[in-house]
């Protein structure tokens, strides 16, 4: 339970930081995902309740799409601003 914890709060902390850096504010939020994931898979593992693991595949979706649309929106200001 250690190891999510941690990677999440990593990430919240970078997100706080790099306000000014689009693409480190999509990785961290990206690690806030899968520290989610994670955090979801050992809880089901301890609990016994394997039914969470349902949320898995949705999540990793959801995931993808935030990359996906992060990455399009990081290409349309990198055209406009010549920068990131």
């Amino acid at each position: 339970m250690f190891t999510p914890t941690l990677l999440f709060t990593l990430a919240l902390v970078s997100i706080f930081i790099n306000r000014q850096n689009m693409l480190r504010f999509l990785v961290a939020l990206e690690m806030m995902m899968l520290a989610l994931n994670l955090f979801i898979i050992i809880f089901s593992f301890l609990s016994q309740n394997f039914y969470l693991l349902i949320f898995i595949p949705f999540l990793l979706a959801l995931a993808a799409v935030e990359a996906a649309v992060g990455l399009g929106l990081l290409t349309i200001a990198y055209k406009r601003k010549k920068t990131l």
